[in-house]
């Protein structure tokens, strides 16, 4: 709850890199993450980030500026793999 207040933070809106690392993001805290709309980088590694966190990742239209995305070292299978190769909102 703490990470989706701090990542909805107005001042926090002109961030354009963004890298974690760590255990304990959720599908909701990654949510509340993409909704940053000035990312152009975002690195999430070693968090244990699932399927339901990359289509929540997938779904939002906030990334649509992102060229880089790094999510390395966790546990996102086919199902979240496939969407985030199928959303329109990650070129």
């Amino acid at each position: 709850e703490v990470a989706e207040r701090l990542f909805r933070a107005k001042h926090l809106r002109g961030l354009t890199r963004l890298k974690l690392t760590g255990r304990g993001w959720t599908a909701r805290t990654v949510a509340a993450l993409a909704a940053m709309p000035g990312l152009r980088s975002l690195t999430v590694r070693e968090s244990g980030l699932g399927d339901d966190a990359a289509e929540a990742l997938a779904n939002s239209p906030a990334l649509a500026g992102l060229r880089h995305l790094d999510l390395h070292t966790n546990r996102i299978t086919g199902r979240g793999a496939s969407a985030l190769l199928a959303s329109p909102h990650l070129a």
